[in-house]
C-alpha cells in the first residue's frame, strides 16, 4: 500500500499474527457514477473499474481499540490493510481516522492521492497484501501512552493502474514494505502519529 500507484499526475515482541487481506465485507453505496467527460471504456475495462470501485472494505480486528500493545498494533496493521480498498474506491474514511492528519504526512498523502485519482475517473485492480506486525513497544519506559510498531507488507504482484480512458501505467509487480509506526493512545483509541516507510 506504499502509493496509489503514481496515477495522480495523469486524467516486544509481538504481538499479533500475520493477516492476508482480501475482500470480505459488503461493499459502500452508492457506486460512483461515472463523469459524462470521462472516456469511453470497453465493457471489459468498465467492468474492471467497477470491481476496483465496489471493492468490499476489509473488517477493522478484533481488538483494535484495546488499550494495549496489542490494540496499537493491530490499529497499525489495519492502517495497511485498508491501503488497498482505498485505492481502488476512493473511498478514505476508515483510513483518515486512523491517523493525524497534521502529523502523520504518509496518511495524508495517501488519501489526497487516492481520492484525486479516483474523481478523475483513474482506477487501480483490487490486490491483496499480507501484513505481519514485528514488533511493538512503549516508546518510553514509563509506557505513557505512545507506542512504535513495526510492519512488514506483502504486496502480492498484480495489480495495475489505469487512467480513465483504460491505459495501463504501472503494474503491480509485488514486494515487501517495511512501515514504522509511532501512535498515542487518546481517549479510547489509537491514532497514528507517524508513519515511515522503508522499501
Amino acid at each position: 500500500m506504499v502509493s496509489s500507484v503514481g496515477t495522480s499526475g495523469e486524467g516486544d515482541s509481538g504481538v499479533v499474527p500475520s493477516a492476508s487481506v482480501s475482500p470480505s465485507a459488503e461493499p459502500r453505496e452508492p457506486v460512483p457514477v461515472e463523469s459524462a467527460g470521462w472516456p469511453e471504456l470497453s465493457p471489459e475495462l468498465a467492468q474492471a473499474r467497477l470491481d476496483a470501485w465496489t471493492m468490499p472494505q476489509p473488517p477493522a480486528p478484533v481488538g483494535m481499540g484495546d488499550d494495549s500493545l496489542d490494540g496499537a498494533a493491530k490499529t497499525a496493521l489495519y492502517f495497511c490493510q485498508l491501503g488497498p480498498y482505498v485505492n481502488a474506491t476512493g473511498d478514505t474514511e476508515p483510513f483518515d481516522r486512523l491517523y493525524d492528519s497534521e502529523t502523520c504526512q504518509f496518511g495524508l498523502e495517501f488519501s489526497d492521492n487516492a481520492r484525486s485519482n479516483h474523481a478523475k475517473g483513474n482506477w487501480i485492480d483490487q490486490w491483496n497484501v499480507t501484513c505481519e506486525v514485528v514488533l511493538s513497544e512503549h516508546l518510553d519506559s514509563d509506557e505513557s501512552g505512545q507506542v512504535k510498531v513495526n510492519i512488514l507488507d506483502e504486496e502480492h504482484p498484480g495489480a495495475q493502474a489505469h487512467l480513465n480512458d483504460g491505459r495501463v501505467i504501472k503494474e503491480g509487480t509485488g514486494g515487501t514494505v517495511n512501515f514504522l509506526f509511532e501512535l498515542e493512545r487518546r481517549n479510547s483509541d489509537w491514532v497514528i502519529t507517524r508513519c515511515q516507510v522503508e522499501q
